[in-house]
């Protein structure tokens, strides 16, 4: 944060004085690419060498979800970026932003030309890792197994009927304890949301996380043909380096991971469609 965002916040002027608080705003860069998802794929470690491209104005916070949990924090969103003279650029990774409904427009409203990177992962092996996740940040109870915790929920996803084509459907199948950052079998949907996005006319760009780490090289150059990036910022990497990664500790019956796999059947042969390319899931 800087001086202005302390002065700012500090006398409430974004709620008593917002004018005065927008004209802190100016000058300072604008993100033109979301990283919008999906959690557990390796969004943070593309995201760590876009910013060591140089091409882009590091933010404060890269994971600043304010926007997408409520448009009205426009203002508060953009202070969360620093002043730049020189390079207008900067990336928002919240993944929110392929969850929240809504959120998507609220993108389209504010930032109708940015561009849209999702990276995706088989859904089983996404949903272990976010089962990790929640139970080392203590959302999960340490008694609970990943087996006894996607049995439950999958009974509950089955019982919701749950659109597919719908992002208020996936959010609302599974609302346990106002859960508002999704549990690990609904956060591994997704179809809508990509969907949504090519709807709104976003330029989208889509990573298969298994492909990125067997052909990196291949893959980041295409992210970064996508994103226009100049040949003096790219940076060479002759593998991934995943960010954020903690060993996988959890693991679940071969007859749970079928009845998952024809639980996903549906969505991801959207998705595939969609993009017309299937991925090894």
């Amino acid at each position: 944060m800087d001086l202005v965002s302390k002065i700012v916040f500090g006398l409430n002027l974004h709620r008593n004085l917002s004018f005065v608080a927008k004209l802190g705003a100016l000058g300072r860069a604008k993100p033109t690419l979301f990283i919008a998802g999906f959690q557990k794929c390796g969004t943070t470690s593309i995201y760590k060498n876009l910013m060591d491209t140089g091409f882009y104005a590091k933010p404060y916070n890269k994971e600043d979800n304010r926007l997408a949990l409520n448009k009205n924090s426009i203002v508060e969103f953009e202070y969360g970026y620093p002043y730049s003279l020189t390079n207008p650029r900067s990336v928002s990774a919240s993944h929110l932003f392929t969850f929240i409904p809504g959120s998507i427009s609220t993108i389209k409203q504010f930032y109708p030309n940015a561009k849209i990177l999702m990276i995706v992962r088989d859904p089983i092996d996404r949903a272990l890792s976010h089962f990790d996740m929640d139970k080392r940040f203590g959302w999960i109870p340490e008694s609970l197994t990943a087996e006894n915790w996607m049995e439950f929920e999958l009974e509950t996803l089955l019982k919701a009927n749950v659109n597919f084509h719908s992002i208020d459907s996936v959010y609302k199948s599974f609302n346990l304890f106002n859960w508002r950052f999704g549990t690990p079998l609904v956060r591994s949907i997704y179809y809508p949301y990509v969907k949504e996005f090519i709807s709104q006319e976003f330029p989208v760009h889509v990573v298969e996380l298994g492909e990125l780490k067997a052909n990196y090289d291949i893959h980041i150059s295409g992210i970064y043909d996508f994103l226009e990036i100049p040949e003096e910022y790219r940076v060479a990497f002759s593998a991934l380096t995943l960010e954020n990664k903690a060993p996988q500790k959890s693991s679940i019956s071969i007859e749970l991971k079928c009845k998952l796999s024809e639980y996903y059947n549906e969505p991801n042969n959207l998705l595939f469609d969609l993009l017309s390319k299937s991925y090894n899931w």
